[in-house]
């Protein structure tokens, strides 16, 4: 915290200069990176505290930075039109700065004889329109899609309104509450499907504790099927991926502005989503 020098009746006296708080909400899937970046930004700048909340979706996150409860919001999509109009309304007028991209990985039980997926067979799995593995060049036998709950509900969203351009997961999905149950059901249920993000399928715990088989994607038939991973994500190859943004209001202080450029000049580098 920097030292600021007053002088009182004539005597020089050292007090503490009061230290700037940049507040960071929204995307839960951003959370994670955005905190990481933050230590290294307050690191560097020690008279700034970061403080970063997630857990909330796009919309809340947005809203808070409207209601001024926040200097920074983090979404996995981008602002619709209403939520500028209503940014507007409340005098903020909302600044957007791409972050980075989040891959989705397609995991199955190790035992599947599926080598790799085309992405419109992902979307027509996911959706129920598949229900069997035989049809995408597997062994004869029922497709068990695994979804996940309301914590990740980011994800969710980008699936049904962008992947799946507004259809729906199955209902017939078996649904957990987290990334990691994804994981592990999916590790013990044969024909099963289901879908997480890259550091859940690389680099989490679970990851060393179950065995999944992790699918590659082709864009097309014509295209060659794509692993994913931190380079391919970060890169134009491994089709399915959602982008991530942050948005500040176009008054704020320079420091929150000096804040986000860190971040936006920073990236995800290789602890990416």
């Amino acid at each position: 915290m920097a030292l600021l020098l007053v002088s009182v009746m004539g005597t020089e006296v050292f007090t503490q200069q009061p230290e700037v708080v940049i507040r960071v909400r929204g995307a839960d899937s951003m959370a994670r990176r955005i905190d990481l970046l933050s230590q290294e930004y307050m690191k560097i700048h020690p008279d700034v505290r970061v403080v970063v909340s997630g857990g909330s979706k796009e919309a809340a996150g947005l809203q808070e930075l409207m209601e001024k409860h926040s200097e920074v919001a983090m979404a996995g999509r981008q602002a619709r039109n209403d939520e500028l109009d209503a940014a507007r309304s409340k005098g903020v007028k909302l600044v957007e700065r791409f972050v980075g991209y989040g891959g989705v990985v397609i995991v199955t039980h190790p035992t599947n004889a599926v080598a790799e997926l085309t992405v419109e067979q992902v979307k027509n799995i996911l959706t129920g329109r598949t229900s069997d593995w035989e049809a995408v060049g597997g062994s004869k036998g029922p497709i068990t899609v695994v979804t996940v709950g309301e914590p990740h509900g980011g994800t969710v969203a980008f699936l049904e309104s962008t992947f799946l351009r507004g259809r729906s997961i199955t209902k017939s999905a078996k649904r957990v509450e987290r990334f990691p149950g994804i994981m592990r059901m999916v590790a013990q249920t044969p024909g099963s499907v289901g879908y997480v993000r890259v550091r859940d399928a690389l680099e989490s715990a679970v990851a060393q504790e179950v065995r999944v088989k992790l699918l590659p994607i082709k864009q097309d038939d014509a295209t060659p099927g794509v692993i994913p991973s931190r380079q391919s994500v970060a890169g134009d190859s491994y089709p399915i991926k959602r982008p991530f943004f942050l948005y500040v209001d176009e008054a704020a202080s320079a420091d929150v502005k000096e804040f986000v450029d860190f971040i936006v000049r920073n990236r995800w580098g290789p602890q990416s989503l």
